[in-house]
């Protein structure tokens, strides 16, 4: 299962979907494009403080900026969202 994590200007994925075999896994694939999405944006907007990728962890601190914001909270939605569509394969917590 995929975890994601955040609270405050921090956010952490740790995991591995694990619903369909590597290299064919949408869950997964949705998830990378979504995070990695946001990361780079935060890095375009200059809001990123901390990103470390693990392989099977990224945690990432980011400043609040008007933009941070948006990014991050819009990330967090759509993570939600397929987090109700694959309850089994990720979860979003907060805190």
């Amino acid at each position: 299962m995929i975890e994601v994590r955040y609270e405050g200007q921090r956010f952490e994925v740790t995991g591995h979907a694990a619903f369909s075999a590597r290299g064919t896994d949408i869950v997964c694939a949705a998830v990378s494009a979504i995070v990695e999405h946001t990361i780079r944006n935060l890095r375009r907007i200059e809001a990123l403080q901390i990103d470390i990728d693990l392989g099977d962890m990224i945690h990432v601190g980011w400043r609040p900026t008007v933009g941070a914001v948006v990014l991050v909270n819009s990330m967090i939605c759509s993570l939600a969202s397929l987090s109700k569509q694959y309850p089994e394969n990720v979860r979003v917590i907060h805190g």
